[in-house]
């Protein structure tokens, strides 16, 4: 497929339950691609669920194991990675997905969210 020459990754963003990782996977599948949550690849790193990691190691132990996560995703290719909606926020994150993918954030009625 051409775009698989011209980009590198797809890289899937977005509020928590806009339905990231089901988009992402589907992408993934339609172009015959790879396919990383950088949530559920956090957990495998950890031991520990998200919210373990949040309520005993805090946000800034979350934060610093999602930067390792991403920078060692981004050099792949032909692969679309969902990340959690906090990841762009971090100047660092954001400059290395931008230079080694094309960015989507997706968004949902507040009312669709809710109902997830």
């Amino acid at each position: 497929m051409e775009m698989s020459r011209q980009v590198a990754n797809i890289v899937i963003t977005g509020f928590s339950a806009t339905g990231k990782s089901l988009v992402a996977k589907e992408i993934a599948q339609r172009l015959n691609w790879n396919f990383i949550d950088t949530d559920a690849e956090i957990v495998k790193l950890a031991g520990k669920s998200i919210d373990e990691i949040f309520q005993q190691d805090g946000e800034g132990q979350f934060r610093k194991l999602e930067r390792e996560v991403i920078r060692k995703t981004c050099p792949q290719r032909q692969t679309v990675i969902a990340i959690g909606g906090g990841a762009i926020v971090d100047r660092r994150n954001y400059e290395l997905l931008a230079e080694n993918g094309l960015l989507f954030c997706l968004e949902a009625k507040p009312e669709t969210i809710y109902q997830r």
